[in-house]
């Protein structure tokens, strides 16, 4: 059961995600409208071809796993060269997590 809920939260985030950058941003949701319009033959039956040549929603769900990860602690960072934050000090390889 776990396994499922971990599959049901991680969908519905992401697809909270892109209604919210869709009604963010009018100009993406007509590009992706105009995509979906030139590629669905049938909406009642729309093709696993028909999904693999959205190409522009490829490129906005995989920049909202880049902007909005799922995952609770965001995406994991390294740092390159030390860094003095004044309170504490970072070394070259610490792992960050940006906690979203």
């Amino acid at each position: 059961m776990t396994f499922l809920s971990a599959g049901i939260d991680t969908t519905s985030v992401l697809m909270n995600n892109v209604l919210l950058i869709l009604a963010e941003h009018p100009d993406i949701q007509e590009r992706l409208h105009n995509e979906l319009k030139l590629i669905i033959n049938n909406i009642d039956n729309i093709t696993a071809e028909e999904i693999e040549n959205m190409k522009y929603l490829d490129m906005i769900i995989r920049e909202l796993h880049r902007y909005r990860p799922v995952n609770v602690l965001g995406a994991v960072r390294y740092f390159d060269e030390d860094r003095d934050f004044g309170e504490f000090i970072l070394k070259k390889g610490d792992k960050i997590f940006n906690n979203i």
